[in-house]
């Protein structure tokens, strides 16, 4: 940030200007955008111009206030906005910035390489700890399905409407990708089969061709979708149960929540990115573009997920912070901010719960 003098820099006229805070904010009320100064004629943003913020979503237009010398918003915000200035009559865009609420956590005392919300619980690297500060049973997987919990246990699959209600559903020894909710469950194995079990105990098993990459399977409305790679790497999205006879559409998905998903752009241009889909009894392109752009130098966070996450989790550039986004939420973006004392190591979003781990423990909040 340059100096926050009374006067000017010496060699040069001096006017004043304002420097920017940041471009990702925790947020819990109103927040500090710039601080005036005196520069020397160099590039700034000038306190003489006007500027607004315009909300990326809603258009919703707020006018920032000077308090005490630094341009603050005049109350908490909460979702991406521009920064834009008037230039000839015309309010042009200077850059984005994203407004989180700070994460309110909770710790566990190690790193979470894999993790999995569960109902009024949290799994850890296969162990299950409560809310409470208790701890539950071990196994090599969770899923929390819509309305039934799954465990993956020695390559055999574990169902029940609790943890303490788990019983033995299926056996199938070779699980890369899973998921399930009350009418079935579908499983991807390393070899590229594809199997989909009934509740009742059916099975039906898909070889998918093993010379495009298949990226992890999800359901809805009772039905299994499945995203992969074409020959000529574009992506394709397809559901299972018609896939021999309808094939698949354009569209990749890494992320979904109810009838909302999101998956990487076929074009890779400039900042980091997620392109949106709606479910109208298929996956499509939403008309309302609620797309995710990642603040400029962020990307994508690691993850060592069997299962499609409920939203996007990004990076800083020095990986000490981490921003999860949940999606539209009336009208606005959900974000939670993750302030951490080391790199992370691993990340996770499902259920409404976010997680960071860092190689001290990891933080879980909803």
């Amino acid at each position: 940030m340059p100096p926050r003098l009374d006067g000017g820099l010496d060699g040069g006229p001096v006017q004043r200007c304002w420097a920017p805070a940041e471009t990702v904010f925790a947020t819990i009320g109103p927040t500090t955008l710039a601080t005036a100064y005196r520069g020397d004629g160099g590039g700034c943003f000038s306190a003489a111009s006007s500027y607004r913020l315009t909300s990326v979503r809603t258009r919703e237009v707020v006018e920032p206030i000077e308090v005490d010398g630094d341009l603050r918003t005049p109350r908490q915000l909460a979702g991406i906005y521009y920064l834009e200035t008037l230039v000839a009559e015309t309010w042009v865009r200077l850059e984005r910035l994203y407004f989180a609420r700070p994460a309110r956590s909770w710790l566990i005392d190690q790193a979470c390489i894999r993790g999995e919300a569960l109902p009024e619980s949290f799994a850890c690297n296969g162990r299950v700890h409560f809310a409470d500060g208790g701890t539950g049973p071990v196994a090599d997987e969770w899923l929390n399905g819509a309305g039934v919990v799954f465990a993956l246990r020695d390559g055999g699959i574990s169902a029940g409407a609790s943890i303490s209600q788990l019983s033995p559903f299926v056996s199938t020894g070779d699980v890369t990708s899973w998921s399930g909710d009350v009418d079935g469950l579908a499983t991807l194995s390393s070899t590229f089969v594809l199997s989909l079990f009934d509740a009742d105990g059916g099975r039906r098993d898909m070889p998918l061709q093993r010379d495009a990459g298949v990226g992890l399977v999800f359901r809805r409305a009772s039905r299994t979708y499945f995203s992969r790679l074409t020959r000529s790497l574009t992506g394709e999205l397809c559901e299972a149960e018609t896939f021999a006879d309808s094939g698949c559409l354009p569209g990749y998905v890494t992320a979904a929540l109810g009838d909302e998903a999101w998956g990487p752009p076929a074009i890779v241009d400039g900042d980091w990115s997620v392109v949106a889909y709606v479910f109208d009894g298929g996956w499509v392109d939403d008309p309302q573009d609620r797309s995710f752009v990642a603040p400029s130098g962020w990307g994508p966070a690691s993850t060592s997920l069997r299962a499609v996450q409920n939203g996007v989790v990004v990076q800083s550039p020095n990986q000490r912070r981490a921003l999860a986004w949940h999606g539209v939420r009336d009208g606005r973006d959900d974000m939670v901010l993750f302030e951490l004392p080391a790199p992370l190591v691993a990340t996770g979003l499902r259920s409404s719960i976010a997680w960071v781990s860092w190689d001290g423990g990891t933080f879980v909040t909803r």
